[in-house]
C-alpha cells in the first residue's frame, strides 16, 4: 500500500482544544484534555478502505489500561455514523504506528480527535490516506479471515444462575459456516461443574450444555465450536456460563470470544456506550411500535441517542440520532395522546415524532432537549444528581385531563418532579417545580413508571429503605372501560 500526504493539520487554528496547548510541532494534553480537527473534502475526497495513523508521544499507554486514545468520527452521505478508536501504544521503534480499516464511503462529516486523561505530549501527527495499491487485493480479501471479537472490559462473577460472558452482534451478507473459538481464564472459589452455552439469536446451540469439571483456583478453558449453515441476516451470538456451586470470577480481560465467516460477517453493533434510558416510539400514522430509542453517556462522556428499529427477531442495528452535551446521567420519554382503538380494551401512547432527552451537565443542571440538540436546550432545575422521566396517562377524549410528561429527580438528597402538560389557555407548558417529601430524605436513587392501569408509580432508594408513591386514578379521563345498564319497561 502506497499513502499519501499527511491530512492533518499542523497548524494551531485548525484545532479546537479542550484543556490542551499546540504549536505546529507539539500538541500538550493535559489531564482530560482533547483536541480536535475537521477533515474536510479539500484534504480528503472520500473515506478509503485503510487509512494511516503514525505519531509519537513521550508517554505511550498500557495497552489493556489505555487512558490516551485518537479517534476517527465519520458521518456518511446516508446519515450513517461510523467511530473508530486507537489506543495510543507503541508499535515500533517508539513510534506509534497503525493501519485503521474503515468502511470505503462518501461523507458529509470527518472529525479527528486526540484524547487523553492524564499529561501527554504529541509529536509528528499524520493520518494517511491511500494513493495506490500494489497489487489488487480484492479477490484474495474475500478468502483471509476476518475475525470479529468480543473481551470482557470489567470483572464477571457467575454463579448458579446462567450469564451471558459474551456477545458479538453481526449482519451476513450470504448463507455461510462461521467457526468461533472461546478462551477463558477463571477463578473458581471451590470446585464445581462449568456449564457453557453457545446461542445464536436466543437459540442454544443442538450440541450444548458443554459441561466441565473444575477444581478450586484459577483454570483456563479452551473452546472451538463452528456455526454450521447460517442464514444470511442478523444474528447475535452468545457465549453463557453457570456453575453448579460457589462461584467464577472472570476478571477483565480474561474473556476472549471470536468468530469467523470470511468478509461476509459485517460487526453491527457496537456501541461503547453506558444506557441510561430507553423509550419506544409508535407514531399515529402505524399500526405497531416502528423504533426503540436509548440515550446513553459514551466513553467521551457526550450525552448521545441511539435508535433501532422495534424487531422481536435478533438484534437490529443501532443508529445515532443525537448529540449532545458532556454528561453524567440523562432520560429520555415521549410525548403524545393515549388512544384506545375501537373493539381494544387498552390504550396505545401514539407519540410526537421526537423524543424529550433530559440529561444532567457537568455543573449539576438538568436540561431538557425534544429532539435534535440545539442551543436553547433549557435548565429544568439545578443541583441535580440523577433523572427519570415518563409519560403520564392523557386522555383523548378529556384533553383537560393530563398527567403530563412527569420528570422526577434528585437535589439535595430530596425528590422533586417537573410535568409538561396541557394548560387552561391549550397550550403546553412546563409546571413549576414540586416537591415528594413522601418520598423520604438522604435519597440515593429514584426511578418511575407506568402500571397496568395507567397510574404512575415513583420509587425511592435511601439508607433508611425504599418507599413507593403511586398516583390516584383517573376514572373521569376513560381509564376505566364504561359499564352500560339497559332498563326496559314492562
Amino acid at each position: 500500500m502506497i499513502y499519501g500526504k499527511n491530512i492533518l493539520s499542523i497548524q494551531p487554528a485548525d484545532w479546537t482544544l479542550n484543556n490542551a496547548d499546540m504549536t505546529s510541532a507539539v500538541i500538550s494534553l493535559y489531564a482530560n484534555g482533547k483536541a480536535t480537527t475537521e477533515i474536510k473534502p479539500t484534504q480528503l475526497a472520500s473515506i478509503p478502505s485503510t487509512m494511516l495513523l503514525s505519531l509519537i508521544i513521550d508517554n505511550y499507554v498500557d495497552t489493556y489500561a489505555p487512558y490516551a486514545y485518537a479517534k476517527l468520527t465519520i458521518e456518511t452521505s446516508d446519515s450513517l455514523y461510523f467511530e473508530y478508536t486507537i489506543p495510543l501504544v507503541e508499535i515500533k521503534n517508539g513510534i506509534c504506528t497503525v493501519e485503521i480499516n474503515t468502511t470505503s464511503t462518501e461523507y458529509t462529516s470527518c472529525f479527528f480527535t486526540l484524547i487523553s486523561i492524564e499529561n501527554i505530549q504529541i509529536h509528528s501527527w499524520s493520518l494517511n490516506a491511500p494513493v495506490s495499491e500494489l497489487v489488487d487485493l480484492s479477490e484474495v480479501e474475500a478468502k483471509i479471515p476476518r475475525m470479529l471479537a468480543d473481551y470482557n472490559t470489567h470483572n464477571i462473577i457467575v454463579n448458579q444462575r446462567e450469564e451471558t460472558i459474551a456477545l458479538i452482534s453481526a449482519r451476513l451478507i450470504e448463507n455461510v459456516d462461521i467457526s468461533s473459538q472461546l478462551q477463558i481464564t477463571y477463578i473458581a472459589s471451590e470446585a464445581c461443574t462449568i456449564t457453557i452455552r453457545c446461542k445464536d439469536n436466543n437459540g442454544t446451540e443442538l450440541f450444548a450444555p458443554l459441561l466441565y469439571d473444575v477444581m478450586q483456583g484459577k483454570g483456563s478453558l479452551g473452546i472451538s465450536h463452528a456455526y454450521l449453515k447460517r442464514l444470511l441476516g442478523l444474528h447475535t451470538f452468545i457465549i453463557t456460563a453457570q456453575c453448579t456451586s460457589g462461584s467464577l470470577l472472570f476478571n477483565t480481560r480474561s474473556i476472549l470470544y471470536t468468530i469467523d465467516a470470511g468478509y461476509l460477517a459485517q460487526r453491527h453493533i457496537d456501541i461503547d456506550t453506558d444506557i441510561q434510558d430507553i423509550s419506544v416510539r409508535r407514531l399515529s400514522t402505524e399500526s405497531s411500535p416502528s423504533f426503540i430509542y436509548a440515550v446513553g453517556v459514551d466513553r467521551d462522556s457526550i450525552i448521545r441517542v441511539r435508535r433501532r428499529p422495534y424487531s422481536e427477531q435478533g438484534v437490529v442495528a443501532w443508529e445515532h440520532m443525537y448529540q449532545y452535551a458532556e454528561g453524567t446521567n440523562a432520560a429520555i420519554e415521549f410525548n403524545g395522546v393515549w388512544y384506545r382503538p375501537i373493539g381494544q380494551d387498552y390504550f396505545t401512547l401514539l407519540c410526537e415524532e421526537h423524543p424529550w432527552v433530559f440529561w444532567i451537565d457537568l455543573y449539576g443542571n438538568l436540561r431538557a432537549q425534544y429532539g435534535p440538540y440545539s442551543l436553547d436546550a433549557f435548565i429544568l432545575a439545578t443541583g441535580v444528581s440523577q433523572v427519570k422521566a415518563v409519560r403520564g396517562f392523557k386522555s383523548e377524549e378529556f384533553i383537560m385531563q393530563d398527567q403530563g410528561l412527569v420528570v422526577v429527580y434528585i437535589k439535595d438528597g430530596l425528590v422533586y418532579y417537573r410535568n409538561y402538560c396541557i394548560q387552561t389557555f391549550g397550550d403546553y407548558a412546563w409546571e413549576e417545580e414540586r416537591a415528594l417529601p413522601q418520598l423520604g430524605t438522604d435519597i440515593t436513587a429514584v426511578h418511575i413508571h407506568r402500571l397496568n392501569d395507567y397510574r404512575i408509580g415513583i420509587v425511592s432508594s435511601s439508607p433508611n429503605g425504599n418507599k413507593w408513591l403511586v398516583t390516584t386514578r383517573m376514572y373521569i379521563a376513560g381509564t376505566v372501560l364504561p359499564e352500560n345498564i339497559r332498563l326496559f319497561k314492562t
